[in-house]
């Protein structure tokens, strides 16, 4: 059986950095409808305003579609994710993204593989080149959960924005119709929409 630290451990690793959060996820028995998601503000640091002359500009200016994730974790463990439907905007220095719960989010860790609902957003300012950008989380809201062995473990979306949400000094490439986003120890993947 999966104890609630275990999986703690099984999302530091696969990139949903737990550590430093000092809440532990709440196990529920597993529900017959997914619960509605809170609305949580995440307690973000002084961020750069987005209005500094220093704004980003071009890359990654734009709307992308996130295909996949690789994280470090705690102990230099790395997660790698996929997802299947989300959507992250970069405009005048802000940005946003959304994960919607019927489009899960797999995650893969060692020879473990988990699929994760969250359903919430991340928005944060950027400011910088795309070579020398610098990432500041504003808000979080929302949740996260799987269900292991008919127990529903749950995470607020502040727990997953410390490692989903690009935050402090970072990059971007835009090759064609690809954006690679490096922040921290997190690189996004993702497409550019129509």
């Amino acid at each position: 059986m999966q104890t609630p630290r275990r999986s703690l451990i099984l999302l530091a690793a696969a990139g949903v950095i737990l550590a430093g959060c000092s809440a532990a996820p709440t196990t529920t028995t597993a529900p017959a409808t997914a619960p509605a998601s809170s609305a949580e503000p995440a307690s973000a640091s002084p961020s750069a305003s987005p209005t500094e002359s220093a704004r980003a500009a071009g890359c990654p200016s734009g709307a992308y579609r996130p295909t996949s994730f690789t994280a470090i974790g705690a102990n230099q463990a790395e997660g790698k994710g996929t997802v299947e439907d989300a959507e992250v905007t970069f405009t005048d220095g802000r940005y946003r993204m959304e994960f919607d719960a019927d489009d899960l989010v797999e995650v893969t860790a060692g020879d473990r593989t988990e699929r994760i609902s969250i359903d919430g957003t991340l928005r944060g300012t950027y400011t910088g080149t795309a070579d020398d950008l610098t990432f500041a989380l504003t808000a979080a809201n929302g949740s996260a959960k799987y269900t292991v062995d008919g127990k529903t473990r749950t995470f607020t979306m502040k727990q997953i924005a410390a490692i989903l949400a690009p935050q402090g000094k970072g990059s971007a490439v835009c090759t064609g119709e690809q954006l690679t986003l490096k922040a921290s120890s997190l690189t996004w993947e993702m497409t550019r929409e129509g």
